[in-house]
């Protein structure tokens, strides 16, 4: 009798843990933003719809290979490299970082994304979890942001400034 309720209690459990797998992966799924995990080598065990998305690689294109055989400009790809070496070798005791990079969208067009990884520990080996979002708004208003101040100070006499009330101030 004490068996059969072991038996029931570990099925319950094990049901438990099940659906909570499934909750995970659907959350996992349905962020906005792209996930990527990937092993010691730099293949990719997990990739969002995310960043199928925000990357335009297909996830069957993704899984299994490296991100910088796809995703990353030619021109940064041995830096690239060495970066994702250089978190491996730090361990996964040391803090997540921050960072942002330009990638190369299944369209051959470059997009900045903002990064946030982290090295994290796994039975099977340190797995490098990165989460990942599309900056290039902001990029291209911080850039006419300065095209804007470099005419501002160029030609300080061209411009008209008004409070918010559409006092003049200066011109």
């Amino acid at each position: 009798l004490e068996l059969l309720r072991a038996n029931r209690q570990i099925a319950r459990e094990r049901a438990h843990l099940e659906e909570s797998q499934r909750f995970l992966e659907r959350s996992i799924d349905t962020s906005l933003e792209g996930l990527i995990v990937q092993d010691s080598d730099g293949r990719i065990l997990r990739y969002n719809k995310a960043a199928e998305t925000l990357l335009g690689h297909t996830r069957d294109r993704a899984i299994g290979r490296p991100i910088w055989d796809f995703a990353v400009p030619a021109r940064f790809q041995d830096q690239f490299r060495r970066g994702f070496r250089v978190q491996f070798e730090a361990g996964p005791d040391v803090p997540g970082y921050r960072h942002t990079l330009l990638a190369l969208r299944g369209d051959g067009s470059e997009i900045y994304i903002d990064c946030v990884s982290s090295l994290i520990r796994h039975p099977d080996g340190n797995r490098l979890v990165t989460f990942f979002h599309d900056v290039n708004v902001y990029k291209e208003q911080e850039r006419l942001h300065h095209q804007l101040d470099a005419l501002v100070q160029a030609f300080p006499e061209a411009f008209t400034y008004y409070d918010s009330d559409d006092r003049l101030l200066l011109t």
